[in-house]
C-alpha cells in the first residue's frame, strides 16, 4: 500500500464497515500485519502469532468472497497489485496453506 489515504479508499470499496471503523482499520492494520509477521519470523509467541495470521487471513477471504457474492468490482489494494478479486482469493488460500503447514510442523516437533 502506497499510502494510507488510498488503503482506507480500499477499505471503504468493500462496503463492509462504516466510519469510523475504515479510520480505525486503516490505522491499526498494517502495524498489525507487520508486528504478527514478524512475530512468525521471529518466532515469537509463535502459536498465537500463526493463529492471528489465519483468522485474518480467513477474514480476508470471506470479505473479498463478499465482493464477488455482492457483485462488486473493485481493487482490493491487496499486495499494492492490481489482480482480479478471484486470483487475490487463490493467494490467500495458498498462504493459509502455509499457515496449516507451519502448525502442522510446529506440533510434530512439539511432540518430540
Amino acid at each position: 500500500m502506497n499510502d494510507l489515504q488510498s488503503f482506507e479508499l480500499a477499505i471503504r470499496n468493500f462496503s463492509i464497515v462504516n466510519d469510523p471503523w475504515v479510520a480505525i482499520l486503516t490505522m491499526v492494520l498494517p502495524p498489525f500485519e507487520l508486528i504478527i509477521g514478524l512475530f512468525v519470523a521471529l518466532r515469537v509467541l509463535y502459536i498465537g502469532s500463526l493463529i492471528l495470521v489465519t483468522v485474518m487471513l480467513l477474514i480476508f477471504i470471506l470479505a473479498l468472497a463478499s465482493l464477488l457474492i455482492r457483485d462488486i468490482n473493485v481493487d482490493c489494494g491487496c499486495l499494492g497489485l492490481n489482480i482480479s478479486i478471484q486470483l487475490q482469493i487463490l493467494l490467500d488460500l495458498s498462504t493459509l496453506g502455509g499457515c496449516a503447514y507451519l502448525f502442522k510442523t510446529c506440533r510434530k516437533k512439539s511432540k518430540n
